[in-house]
């Protein structure tokens, strides 16, 4: 595994992202009803967000699941159930 170590002198590009990029940004789901009774209520998946557009959600359950999307609206039409699942991006969460 490579792993990047801090250096006296580091390359100007370290700690900036390449052009057209930009940081993951993580959510979770916040299930306000569960109208199928397998979910439940309350924080059931995390997720994020790469810079393509592309996301991957994450159903931390007895019987975990892995889940890729082509985008953010898919993941709503997918699983938000007409509004009774939100999309939370963690940085808008209370700490």
């Amino acid at each position: 595994m490579l792993v990047a170590r801090a250096v006296n002198s580091a390359p100007p590009w370290l700690g900036r992202l390449p052009s057209g990029r930009s940081q993951v940004s993580t959510f979770h789901l916040l299930r306000l009803a569960d109208e199928s009774g397998v979910s439940g209520i309350g924080w059931v998946a995390e997720g994020a967000v790469f810079s393509n557009g592309w996301v991957v959600l994450v159903w931390p359950t007895g019987t975990p699941s892995l889940n890729f999307y082509e985008s953010l609206e898919a993941v709503e039409a997918v699983h938000g159930h007409g509004g009774l699942t939100r999309i939370v991006f963690d940085q808008d969460m209370p700490a």
